[in-house]
């Protein structure tokens, strides 16, 4: 039995930082379609930052979790908004 190579790609932070940088690792993996890969894929530029101050805020009880947690997800929304077009199906889920 001949086993395929396999590659592995590893993305987040910087990598992932807005738009273009999603659309670049896009542009990548696009030149390995052929290939058997395994893609790891971590935070996206510093919502691991922005996590950490949602726990932050929580352990602190000061009102502000639910701010910093809306501030997260407006940061992706408006990704998947210079992503996608509005009508693509990623919208009917979030």
């Amino acid at each position: 039995m001949v086993k395929k190579s396999r590659k592995v790609f590893k993305f987040g932070g910087s990598a992932l930082k807005d738009a273009e940088a999603i659309r670049q690792v896009g542009n990548i993996l696009q030149t390995y379609k052929d290939e058997n890969l395994t893609i790891v894929v971590s935070a996206m530029g510093k919502t691991t930052d922005a996590l950490e101050r949602v726990v932050k805020a929580h352990a602190e009880e000061n009102g502000e979790t639910q701010e910093k947690l809306e501030e997260i997800k407006r940061w992706h929304y408006q990704l998947m908004q210079h992503l996608f077009t509005p009508e693509h199906e990623v919208f009917a889920l979030v």
